[in-house]
């Protein structure tokens, strides 16, 4: 069940419990004009527990976690929870709030972490699109070679860029945390992430078709 299902039928239960309370005070002021004291008794009865029922049935409905839903949702998809195994990247979980797959998948390397974008319709993960699995597992097979390139351009753009010189020594020093492949309709592009870096900077470059961008590399603080 997916949550907008799950959210109609929470909404649907509230509105029956609401029309049954309506009814049972309806047939409790009626009860009360035509037949008197007796009835009063036996109609308070019978509206405290369609209350009480009702209170049972909104409180049900409106704390049942949705999480617990599109968690379910994910176990039917991948059979592994929120993991799954890909060749040549290994095994991947899904973080929600990023909305990535993320993996470890360089023995060698195993601080670096390689991002694959998640795509979802509505509340439910899609099968990782095959385009980013093999542009991933392509960097990844030959990693050394793409390192080498990295630190390449690094050297190019302290050269190339004056506002960079001032950063040279930091900037030589920089290595490869992340590998973020962000958009399926362009799979060679790809964010690189690079750590490191002092006084609060936060190091990256671009990446397209296999190789850097120039004038890229920069920082956030």
């Amino acid at each position: 069940m997916t949550t907008n299902e799950t959210n109609k039928q929470a909404r649907r239960s509230l509105r029956q419990a609401v029309q049954v309370l309506v009814i049972m005070i309806f047939v409790f002021l009626l009860s009360a004009v035509f037949l008197g004291k007796g009835a009063i008794t036996f109609g308070l009865l019978a509206l405290t527990l369609a209350v009480g029922w009702y209170v049972v049935i909104a409180k049900r409905e409106l704390t049942e976690p949705v999480d617990r839903h599109r968690r379910r949702e994910i176990r039917d998809f991948s059979g592994l929870d929120i993991k799954t195994s890909v060749s040549g990247l290994g095994s991947l979980f899904l973080d929600e709030d990023s909305e990535l797959w993320i993996g470890h998948p360089l023995v060698d390397h195993p601080e670096v972490e390689v991002c694959l974008f998640a795509e979802w319709q509505g509340d439910e993960v899609q099968q990782l699109a095959p385009e980013l699995r093999q542009a991933a597992s392509l960097i990844v097979s030959s990693y050394d070679e793409f390192e080498s390139k990295v630190s390449s351009f690094l050297q190019d753009e302290v050269d190339a860029r004056p506002e960079i010189v001032r950063h040279a020594a930091e900037a030589a020093g920089l290595t490869i945390s992340r590998l973020s492949f962000l958009w399926r309709e362009r799979p060679d592009d790809l964010v690189v992430h690079l750590a490191g870096g002092t006084g609060g900077r936060y190091w990256m470059c671009e990446w397209s078709k296999g190789q850097p961008v120039a004038g890229s590399l920069g920082f956030d603080t």
